[in-house]
């Protein structure tokens, strides 16, 4: 399930985009696209147990009053239509891995009291405009059809050909 979720930096934007960068980089995900101009990364987390082809993870900075906000949406990439947990533990582990400067005071988020993550406040939501056109939710839902029918096809040749080689 797609989850969308904000933060507050007391930073400047460009100063905040490289924070989720160098975050990004210290849990080993992959940097699928970085617009500088338009404050925005993606990341992938890559290959895990729970998916195989990892959760999609943008980042978009807006300027604040203060500093900078940060608008976290994650969600599976490619067709996989279950999560098994991975989005909504992919999301903890980049928030809890954006914790460790709030100790120096770079941070702040209404949802991170007491350095914990609190997925209560993690809201689900929709994607929406950030998300790229090739990481589509409904990209590549007609393979699982098309397998099966492969699948009935090659059986029901084996079959005729095993009937034909006993006579």
């Amino acid at each position: 399930m797609p989850i969308e979720t904000s933060i507050k930096l007391n930073l400047s934007p460009d100063a905040a985009l490289q924070t989720l960068k160098t975050t990004g980089e210290k849990l080993g995900w992959k940097i699928k696209g970085l617009d500088a101009s338009r404050l925005v990364i993606q990341f992938n987390t890559g290959l895990s147990w729970r998916t195989w082809r990892g959760v999609d993870i943008i980042a978009a900075v807006s300027q604040d009053d203060t500093g900078s906000n940060v608008s976290i949406q994650s969600a599976m990439a490619g067709a996989q239509t279950y999560d098994w947990g991975e989005v909504s533990s992919k999301t903890k582990a980049f928030l809890s891995e954006l914790q460790k400067p709030i100790a120096a005071g770079a941070l702040t988020r209404q949802t991170l009291q007491n350095n914990q993550v609190d997925s209560q406040n993690i809201v689900p939501g929709p994607i929406g405009e950030l998300r790229s056109p090739t990481v589509g939710q409904r990209a590549g839902h007609y393979i699982i059809p098309i397998l099966m029918i492969g699948l009935i096809i090659f059986f029901a040749v084996s079959m005729l050909a095993a009937r034909l080689t006993q006579k």
